[in-house]
């Protein structure tokens, strides 16, 4: 299959998962997005950062903090652990 072809799934994909788990938009930044979703009535703040990969052209969702409140708050603890301590991504050549 095509990079396109995996690309257009892949989206797809993640699209029917942010619909089926009604995940809402706390925070938005340029690319990125912090959401929170309801996996199950035990967990129904789980936050994760959603961003388009410049570098690759995929998009995709990590897991993060459940005390982030902001996209910035979200990138600097994927970087560092460390929500405070901020950090800007670069595209990879």
């Amino acid at each position: 299959m095509s990079r396109g072809g995996e690309s257009c799934c892949e989206k797809s994909a993640l699209k029917g998962l942010l619909r089926i788990t009604k995940a809402k938009t706390l925070d938005t930044q340029g690319d990125y997005q912090l959401l929170t979703v309801e996996l199950s009535s035990q967990m129904t703040d789980c936050r994760f950062l959603k961003m388009n990969n410049p570098s690759i052209g995929v998009w995709h969702v990590e897991g993060v903090h459940p005390t982030c409140e902001t996209v910035q708050q979200a990138i600097n603890w994927r970087k560092s652990g460390n929500k405070e301590e901020v950090w800007n991504p670069e595209v990879l050549t």
